[in-house]
């Protein structure tokens, strides 16, 4: 096989590019469309025993294990919870800096 072979060479352009076409158009057998929603309430049981959920899962579902508490990391938890906190309290965090 050649390079020659793996061209992709354009199509005609202009008025004759409709005719270079020749796909064919096939109909689609008619098909129902059932209900995406259903307007019945759903058992929280239910809900929990589809999604493989056994019971409350707790904050340590969220945590990372290989994640280690250090300077970097305490700073990071600062200006978050400060942000949080101010946003919170309808306080003006006033002009941002640079943690590091």
């Amino acid at each position: 096989m050649t390079d020659a072979d793996n061209r992709i060479t354009p199509g005609p352009k202009g008025e004759g590019a409709r005719e270079h076409i020749s796909a064919k158009i096939h109909p689609v057998a008619a098909h129902e469309q059932g209900a995406l929603f259903t307007g019945l309430p759903v058992p929280i049981d239910e809900l929990m025993k589809r999604q493989g959920i056994h019971g409350p899962q707790g904050l340590a579902t969220f945590a990372d294990p290989e994640w280690e508490l250090d300077e970097e990391s305490e700073r990071f938890l600062e200006a978050i919870f400060a942000e949080s906190d101010s946003a919170s309290s309808g306080a003006s965090a006033g002009p941002r800096q640079t943690v590091g």
